[in-house]
């Protein structure tokens, strides 16, 4: 944000779409389906700042996602689907969130029935993502600790498109706005 020269990471021809930030802030996440030939099934790779070649994160399959403020845990979805603006599918693509453990390589999910359930992200104990399980995508809370699913918005009208996390709070877009969400309150 200071400004400077920008910096080439990667150089594989596909697709690297970026993820964020390892907790530590050495490394960016990205998601690439380099070595998936010829699926194109993408998962997770970090690389340092340096530009030292990219490493594969363990899970086999990782398309959306974002480390626990401890970076014990990642919330993610397993794959992409070819459309996420398909407005209440509940078809093969969707799948639930993820939270993988990456010492113990254990997984736990929300509850989940067939939803497109996408954009996980954390804020403390807590695993926000966009869900359209009330038939309208809004954005709803995990708690890791007490097994808690709260839906968080109610919009019926226009859909959350977009979200994000940081240490404290959760910003998102609908109908064209941008609201920020502090847990707690």
């Amino acid at each position: 944000v200071e400004g400077g020269e920008p910096k080439r990471l990667t150089w594989h021809p596909g697709a690297d779409v970026l993820q964020g930030w390892s907790p530590d802030g050495r490394r960016v996440v990205f998601s690439s389906s380099r070595t998936a030939a010829p699926t194109g099934v993408p998962k997770f790779w970090s690389v340092s700042l340096d530009g030292d070649f990219p490493t594969a994160l363990p899970m086999p399959r990782a398309f959306q996602g974002d480390f626990s403020p401890d970076g014990k845990r990642i919330a993610y979805r397993m794959a992409n689907s070819w459309d996420d603006e398909w407005r209440n599918y509940r078809g093969g693509q969707n799948r639930p969130i993820w939270i993988f453990d990456l010492a113990s390589h254990e997984i736990e999910s929300p509850p989940w029935e067939d939803s497109k359930d996408i954009n996980p992200v954390w804020v403390g104990e807590t695993v926000y993502f966009l869900s359209d399980r009330d038939w309208a995508m809004n954005v709803w809370a995990y708690d890791t600790k007490t097994k808690k699913l709260d839906q968080i918005t109610r919009f019926n009208d226009f859909d959350v498109k977009s979200m994000d996390a940081g240490t404290d709070a959760v910003v998102f877009e609908q109908g064209g706005s941008i609201h920020i969400l502090d847990p707690a309150t």
